[in-house]
């Protein structure tokens, strides 16, 4: 039997155009050249401005995954992003997407710094270990 708990959280940015192919491609690709499984990702993160973006709503629905959205605000408030980039700054108004929007939603640490990949970038970050009353002992 092999767990695939649902604690990875995948950050993606695109160019505004790119195609659902092209997104979808770079999040397997991301995932399966570090060894991590498609099936242990819970959910797609982003900023808030690509709601309305094809590719990325396209891309979630290929993948089978939800998608969230990140208010520019919070991540613009996300500390300690390891590669803040002046290009997500000067055309959405934040510090970055794939790498802030990933940790943010998870809650937890960044496994895979942002890969850029054609008119797509993609950061991967894991969420916490869930406490549960399972492994906690029974106590008299």
């Amino acid at each position: 039997m092999i767990l695939r708990p649902k604690n990875l959280v995948v950050g993606v940015g695109c160019n505004r155009g790119t195609s659902a192919e092209e997104i979808t491609a770079a999040v397997r690709r991301v995932l399966a050249d570090a060894g991590l499984s498609a099936k242990s990702v819970r959910c797609l993160a982003t900023v808030e401005a690509k709601r309305d973006e094809v590719g990325i709503l396209g891309a979630a629905k290929h993948l089978g995954l939800p998608l969230e959205f990140c208010a520019k605000e919070a991540l613009n408030a996300v500390p300690d992003v390891p590669n803040a980039s002046e290009a997500p700054m000067k055309f959405v108004g934040v510090q970055g997407v794939a790498e802030p929007s990933a940790l943010l939603v998870s809650g937890g640490r960044l496994l895979i710094e942002k890969v850029k990949s054609g008119n797509v970038t993609v950061a991967v970050a894991e969420a916490p270990p869930v406490q549960s009353d399972v492994a906690r002992p029974i106590t008299p």
